[in-house]
């Protein structure tokens, strides 16, 4: 009897599952999933992110990098716990149920997360270029005191751009049961000036923006790692020249001397080659790429010593 009960309570459970997945539609099933998984780890995420930004020592003023990934963060979250649930019923119901404020503010705030997120990427890469570019004056500009001011005129900015979202955000009637949220202007054109405004003030500007600062950057620092293998090229030669003349020449005079044609004083040998020992041993520390230029100098040093 307790098999047939169990059996019984899974079939009734997988029909209702049957039901709320073809009820929904397997489209809007997999689109709900997607959703819940962005928002578990989007939460999980930037909540990480805040909490180990916030916390910082006392007395030490928080950097600007970690002011615009903080502020960064915040917007994340705000449109995730504000917007994503809301959002959501839209796959779940055939009809708007949640009244005409949630339908302005969720549309609203996804507006404005959106922007504040794009200007918060463009004062990023600003503040990397100043860093990097303008390291000088960094010190003086790149303050915590500066960064809270830019962040404050990034989101009464984007409060602002988005307004026009709020007001034109309504719930309109189709029928006795059915209910939308839509976005109607009264004046098309006016729609689609606003529309290109947001598109070149929210999107093509900052694009902009953040491909000079970071074309900037790079092409800084590629002038930089070149004037580095120049100024350690020629640290590379004066350390071969000097090889030449104080250790590779004298060790080949020194290694020549017993080997003439004159006699050579034999309490002279064993000394001269204990000094053509000491002269060679710093010569195994010299870097390879000098080898090709140390052969010809000792090759004319010997010459000459001979």
């Amino acid at each position: 009897e307790e098999k047939r009960l169990n059996k019984n309570s899974k079939l009734f459970r997988m029909s209702q599952f049957k039901q709320l997945l073809f009820g929904i539609g397997t489209d809007n099933f997999i689109t709900l999933l997607v959703f819940g998984l962005i928002f578990t780890l989007g939460v999980l995420g930037n909540s990480m992110v805040i909490t180990v930004l916030a916390r910082s020592k006392p007395g030490k003023p928080r950097s600007t990098t970690n002011i615009f990934i903080l502020n960064l963060s915040i917007a994340d979250l705000s449109y995730l716990l504000f917007c994503i649930p809301f959002q959501s019923t839209i796959y779940m119901m055939p009809t708007w149920v949640l009244g005409a404020f949630i339908c302005k503010f969720i549309h609203y705030f996804f507006t404005v997360s959106m922007l504040v997120s794009i200007f918060t990427l463009s004062a990023m890469s600003v503040d990397r270029y100043i860093a990097i570019v303008h390291s000088r004056k960094s010190s003086s500009i790149r303050v915590a005191r500066h960064a809270l001011i830019g962040v404050v005129v990034i989101w009464i900015l984007s409060l602002a751009m988005a307004a026009p979202v709020m007001h034109y955000q309504n719930i309109f009637q189709r029928g006795e049961n059915y209910t939308f949220c839509w976005e109607v202007w009264p004046d098309q054109s006016h729609k689609k000036i606003y529309v290109v405004c947001t598109f070149v003030f929210g999107y093509v500007l900052p694009l902009l923006l953040i491909s000079f600062c970071y074309a900037k950057v790079i092409n800084h620092l590629h002038k930089k790692l070149r004037n580095m293998s120049k100024k350690s090229e020629a640290s590379k030669k004066k350390v071969g020249i000097n090889q030449v003349v104080w250790i590779w020449c004298p060790a080949n005079c020194c290694s020549n001397l017993p080997n003439k044609n004159e006699k050579t004083d034999p309490s002279l040998i064993i000394p001269l080659l204990f000094v053509r020992i000491i002269l060679d041993m710093p010569t195994s520390k010299t870097s390879t790429s000098l080898t090709g230029l140390v052969q010809s100098s000792k090759t004319s040093c010997n010459q000459s010593c001979m």
